[in-house]
Protein backbone atom coordinates (compact mmCIF):
# COMPACT_ATOMS: atom_id res chain seq x y z
CA UNK A 1 0.00 0.00 0.00
CA UNK A 2 2.84 2.38 0.83
CA UNK A 3 4.45 2.03 -2.61
CA UNK A 4 1.19 2.91 -4.33
CA UNK A 5 0.87 6.13 -2.38
CA UNK A 6 4.40 7.11 -3.45
CA UNK A 7 3.62 6.27 -7.07
CA UNK A 8 0.42 8.31 -6.88
CA UNK A 9 2.24 11.34 -5.42
CA UNK A 10 4.94 11.06 -8.10
CA UNK A 11 2.32 10.92 -10.85
CA UNK A 12 0.45 13.95 -9.48
CA UNK A 13 3.66 16.00 -9.28
CA UNK A 14 4.75 14.89 -12.77
CA UNK A 15 1.33 15.75 -14.18
CA UNK A 16 1.41 19.19 -12.53
CA UNK A 17 4.91 19.84 -13.95
CA UNK A 18 3.77 18.75 -17.41
CA UNK A 19 0.69 20.99 -17.22
CA UNK A 20 2.81 23.96 -16.09
CA UNK A 21 5.22 23.40 -18.99
CA UNK A 22 2.47 23.18 -21.60
CA UNK A 23 0.52 26.14 -20.21
CA UNK A 24 3.56 28.44 -20.09
CA UNK A 25 5.61 27.16 -23.04
CA UNK A 26 5.37 30.43 -24.98
CA UNK A 27 6.03 32.75 -22.03
CA UNK A 28 9.39 34.51 -22.29
CA UNK A 29 11.14 35.85 -19.20
CA UNK A 30 14.07 38.25 -18.95
CA UNK A 31 16.30 37.83 -15.93
CA UNK A 32 18.53 40.83 -15.31
CA UNK A 33 21.53 39.86 -13.20
CA UNK A 34 24.37 42.14 -12.17
CA UNK A 35 26.78 41.17 -14.93
CA UNK A 36 24.46 39.92 -17.68
CA UNK A 37 20.88 39.56 -18.90
CA UNK A 38 19.23 36.26 -19.85
CA UNK A 39 16.02 35.81 -21.84
CA UNK A 40 14.53 32.31 -21.65
CA UNK A 41 11.22 30.49 -21.44
CA UNK A 42 9.42 30.44 -18.10
CA UNK A 43 9.34 26.63 -17.66
CA UNK A 44 13.06 26.40 -18.37
CA UNK A 45 13.78 29.12 -15.82
CA UNK A 46 11.60 27.48 -13.14
CA UNK A 47 13.05 24.01 -13.66
CA UNK A 48 16.58 25.40 -13.80
CA UNK A 49 16.04 27.24 -10.52
CA UNK A 50 14.63 24.04 -9.02
CA UNK A 51 17.70 22.06 -10.15
CA UNK A 52 20.06 24.68 -8.73
CA UNK A 53 18.15 24.51 -5.43
CA UNK A 54 18.45 20.71 -5.40
CA UNK A 55 22.19 20.91 -5.99
CA UNK A 56 22.54 23.44 -3.19
CA UNK A 57 20.65 21.14 -0.82
CA UNK A 58 22.89 18.22 -1.80
CA UNK A 59 26.00 20.28 -1.05
CA UNK A 60 24.62 21.47 2.29
CA UNK A 61 23.41 17.98 3.20
CA UNK A 62 26.72 16.40 2.19
CA UNK A 63 28.61 18.85 4.38
CA UNK A 64 26.38 18.07 7.37
CA UNK A 65 26.66 14.34 6.68
CA UNK A 66 30.45 14.50 6.61
CA UNK A 67 30.48 16.43 9.91
CA UNK A 68 28.25 13.78 11.49
CA UNK A 69 30.48 10.98 10.20
CA UNK A 70 33.59 12.66 11.60
CA UNK A 71 31.93 13.12 14.98
CA UNK A 72 30.89 9.45 15.06
CA UNK A 73 34.41 8.36 14.14
CA UNK A 74 35.81 10.47 16.99
CA UNK A 75 33.36 8.89 19.40
CA UNK A 76 34.04 5.36 18.18
CA UNK A 77 37.79 5.73 18.08
CA UNK A 78 40.25 5.29 15.28
CA UNK A 79 39.34 1.69 14.44
CA UNK A 80 35.79 2.54 13.51
CA UNK A 81 34.37 0.09 16.03
CA UNK A 82 32.27 1.11 18.99
CA UNK A 83 34.10 1.03 22.31
CA UNK A 84 33.77 -2.23 24.27
CA UNK A 85 31.07 -2.25 26.92
CA UNK A 86 32.15 -1.55 30.47
CA UNK A 87 32.09 -4.50 32.86
CA UNK A 88 29.14 -4.62 35.19
CA UNK A 89 29.86 -3.31 38.66
CA UNK A 90 29.08 -5.58 41.57
CA UNK A 91 26.45 -4.29 43.95
CA UNK A 92 27.84 -2.58 47.01
CA UNK A 93 27.66 -4.23 50.40
CA UNK A 94 25.15 -2.60 52.72
CA UNK A 95 26.76 -0.26 55.16
CA UNK A 96 27.12 -1.41 58.74
CA UNK A 97 24.97 0.53 61.18
CA UNK A 98 26.78 3.54 62.55
CA UNK A 99 27.00 4.43 66.16
CA UNK A 100 24.03 6.45 67.25
CA UNK A 101 21.76 4.91 64.62
CA UNK A 102 18.72 3.22 66.09
CA UNK A 103 18.95 -0.54 65.99
CA UNK A 104 16.27 -2.29 64.04
CA UNK A 105 13.64 -4.12 66.04
CA UNK A 106 13.89 -7.95 66.02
Amino acid sequence: MRIWSRVLVFLVVALAAFWFTVANATERVTVDLVLFRVTTSLPLLVFGAMLIGMLAMIVVGLRADLQTRRALQRLRGVGGRPPPPRPAQSPREPDAPRSGDPTPAP
